[in-house]
């Protein structure tokens, strides 16, 4: 098994998955604090968190290989084609140097960035699981991708999503044996990784790290605090997202697309010109261009909610209005109506709504049942999510993940 990791946590959720296994695995590091945590408890590590700066210094050299990048995630970076083609063959390069085309399993928890765009290819031959942290204490596994491409997204209501199933029944969580960490060595690692961060953004030029340095500096600059409002008017929530995320830029819509929903929304021919809009800010990005374009247009009936309870928030909504955020799930948990104004996962369940329908419920036309919400939500997590608590960071030994392991590789070979 090769398991692609990006943060320490990855790490620790692949040490939880495999102290009890005796079959061969190793990491791909996609950052630097990810591989010297993983050096450090002699797991079988391949960095790629050196690409970045390589390619810096040899973004020059023409790239060898003609293959079809997709650079959607980078648009609003600044970063030049002739940077992302030679870095994308840096990444390959590496791949081919240190990872021959066997048949593991892999691991990947993304499409989108290069480098799991690289991994993709290199391993294109291989049988790839993508995974994803999801809420209430969970994961999940899919074929197809993750976000709006999860496979068990069109799946009937009350069906299982494959892997949901098969970790089931082949693993169980000894809850008695809790992972042993080393936090010390994880502020160190994590450190380390910072002052290189730092280096290839601002001394290289770097623009690939940008995503991941650049929100801590956005939540020192932009720190907002809610706006003073009548707590018992109706409003709509509006959940907002970080804009320079997978979720948002590959299964979401434009700032000028979601404003112009919005708009319709509020429009005083669909909803009473008395409902207030609330804005809550994602805590990576407390501002952006949704937020102040909102801002200016509905400056009288616009509210900033950042800092109160996001479940009272909810629960005092009308509705709940989301791009694709997993805060939809969250909603629909309590009850609440979701217009979901992207792609996601959840997009099919009871109680998302359409533009249309959300007119409708603000009206009083359109009733919705919460405890079928309620229902259908919760059969829906407990049918297609992995009972691992990645969010909170509360790892367990798994026990039985080889024979997880040797399900997935009998049903590849079967059918070839």
């Amino acid at each position: 098994m090769i398991f692609v990791a990006w943060t320490i946590k990855d790490v620790r959720l692949f040490r939880a998955l495999t102290l009890r296994s005796e079959a061969f695995t190793s990491v791909i590091a996609l950052r630097l604090s990810t591989y010297c945590y993983a050096k450090y408890f002699g797991i079988p590590v391949v960095g790629l968190w050196d690409v970045p700066i390589v390619a810096s210094l040899t973004f020059w050299r023409k790239p060898s290989a003609v293959i079809a990048i997709d650079s959607k995630f980078y648009a609003d970076l600044g970063i030049t084609n002739r940077y992302v083609e030679s870095a994308f063959c840096e990444y390959l390069r590496k791949l081919g140097k240190s990872l021959n085309g066997s048949d593991e399993v892999v691991f990947l928890t993304g499409t989108s960035r290069l480098n799991e765009q690289a991994i993709q290819y290199h391993f294109r031959l291989n049988k790839v699981i993508y995974w994803e942290a999801g809420i209430n204490g969970t994961i999940y596994m899919s074929e197809k991708g993750v976000n709006a491409n999860a496979d068990f997204r069109e799946l009937s209501h009350g069906d299982k999503s494959r892997y949901s199933a098969l970790f089931a029944e082949t693993c169980s969580i000894e809850y008695q044996s809790k992972l042993i960490d080393a936090p010390l060595v994880e502020i160190f690692c994590k450190l380390v990784d910072a002052l290189y961060l730092v280096a290839a953004r601002y001394i290289l030029c770097n623009k690939e790290v940008d995503e991941i340095l650049d929100f801590d500096f956005k939540m020192l600059k932009n720190r907002s605090k809610s706006d003073d409002y009548d707590k018992s008017s109706d409003y709509f929530l509006y959940i907002d997202q970080v804009e320079q995320d997978t979720n948002y830029t590959h299964f979401g819509c434009g700032a000028a697309e979601v404003i112009g929903y919005i708009n319709f929304l509020m429009a005083d021919g669909n909803v009473p010109n008395n409902i207030s809009l609330l804005r809550r800010a994602h805590p990576r990005q407390r501002l952006t261009r949704v937020s102040q374009q909102l801002k200016h247009n509905f400056h009288h009936r616009y509210f900033d909610d950042s800092t109160s309870d996001l479940t009272k928030s909810i629960e005092k909504s009308m509705f709940v209005i989301t791009v694709n955020s997993t805060a939809g799930v969250e909603a629909l948990l309590l009850g609440k109506p979701v217009l979901v104004l992207g792609e996601s996962y959840f997009d099919q369940l009871y109680g998302v709504l359409s533009l249309e329908d959300s007119v409708q419920v603000a009206t009083g036309r359109l009733v919705l049942d919460a405890d079928k919400i309620k229902d259908e939500v919760s059969a829906f997590l407990e049918n297609n999510f992995i009972p691992i608590d990645f969010r909170a960071g509360n790892f367990f030994v798994v026990e039985g993940f080889d024979q997880f392991l040797t399900s997935i590789n009998d049903a590849a070979v079967s059918s070839v």
